[in-house]
């Protein structure tokens, strides 16, 4: 979607952005490397959308992974449907609330040695897809999926995220860092088929849950797993800005995931994420959005209701692209970027910056 001028403009700018903090520090958590924890932030379902997820395994030995699908969608409280809270109408009626909620879904997946697998959230793996079942197929040395069980998602218009954790036959988190992933959300409303594509972030283990407590640690003294980090970094177009390839306008759409969550109790994670803004000028302007569970919305939405007047506009900015550096106040944030010009979308993967210490973040496993 980017020409290679409007590239070197935000890499430029990116630069320019790590002056003022004294130089980048590497994140602990990364999205290209094998991992003990595997998080999709964005999985979506609808009448014309789908996301095929996938997932591999890096290591020679069978590998056992703890996955919870994260339903965040919202819904009337009369009707039932599922709703949008900023929508100016979100329900059917004015007695008709949308309230907000969070149901957790958990499986089981078992991968083979070098084996990958994919299945549509829509459907999930019934018993006849499952590859190597153990009993009439089997792997070259015995190995098999047998205990695999994934459902679809919960509801046909879904909304939410995908956590996989690496865990023995006990279910007790390990720090086996050999597992990767991707999501693809494939759209067929349009005349054209569309594809977006995004690696899931992974969050490297150090000595899992070695106190079997099941709460594990992100970031921590206690060396668990590596923590979330301290700063997260968007290199975009401003909403409404001319895309130099088609000339189409560019909008893009932001989703965010708190780091902590408690799966046993069903509680979301919740905090503040505070947005630092530059344009190429390096002129900086700021907001911040409270967040709980799970937050997605257009830049330009994320600070006013008038998109036109957002500090993600660039009728406000006056440059094409710009830089947003996001932290998270109360909890960490994980995230990706949406960009749509013309029939078109791109997933994006944002970077990460340092880690949260001395703070931490905490997954709690049922």
């Amino acid at each position: 979607m980017r020409t290679g001028k409007s590239i070197w403009r935000s890499l430029a700018l990116a630069g320019l952005a790590g002056v003022w903090i004294g130089g980048l520090a590497e994140a602990d958590i990364r999205s290209d490397q094998a991992a003990s924890i595997l998080i999709y932030p964005k999985i979506v379902t609808d009448t014309s959308l789908d996301t095929v997820i996938q997932v591999s395994n890096s290591s020679l030995e069978p590998v056992i992974l703890h996955c919870f699908y994260i339903d965040a969608n919202s819904h009337c409280s009369v009707s039932g449907g599922v709703c949008d809270p900023q929508d100016e109408q979100p329900c059917p009626s004015p007695g008709d609330l949308c309230l907000p909620g969070w149901v957790e879904t958990d499986f089981r997946v078992v991968l083979t040695g070098r084996q990958p697998l994919a299945w549509k959230a829509s459907q999930g793996l019934a018993d006849d897809d499952i590859p190597l079942d153990g009993v009439t197929q089997v792997g070259p040395t015995g190995q098999s999926n047998a205990g695999t069980r994934v459902p679809p998602v919960a509801e046909e218009q879904f909304l939410g995220e995908l956590k996989c954790i690496v865990v023995d036959e006990n279910e007790n988190a390990i720090p086996r860092n050999v597992v990767t992933g991707a999501a693809t959300i494939v759209d067929t409303s349009g005349a054209d088929l569309d594809v977006e594509k995004y690696n899931a972030i992974g969050i490297q283990g150090i000595q899992g849950d070695a106190n079997g407590d099941r709460i594990l640690e992100l970031g921590s003294e206690r060396q668990e797993y590596n923590g979330c980090p301290n700063v997260l970094i968007v290199n975009h177009f401003f909403d409404f800005a001319e895309n130099p390839a088609n000339g189409d306008p560019v909008v893009s759409d932001l989703t965010l995931v708190p780091c902590n969550q408690d799966l046993l109790n069903q509680v979301p994670g919740a905090g503040t994420a505070q947005y630092l803004v530059f344009n190429e000028f390096e002129q900086r302007l700021s907001t911040s959005t409270p967040i709980q569970c799970f937050f997605e919305r257009q830049l330009s939405r994320i600070d006013t209701r008038n998109p036109l007047r957002s500090i993600f506009s660039v009728f406000v900015q006056g440059t094409l692209v710009g830089q947003t550096r996001i932290r998270g106040v109360g909890t960490g944030f994980l995230g990706l970027l949406r960009q749509e010009s013309g029939q078109r979308t791109a997933a994006v993967n944002v970077n990460m910056e340092g880690s949260r210490a001395p703070a931490f973040d905490q997954i709690v496993l049922p």
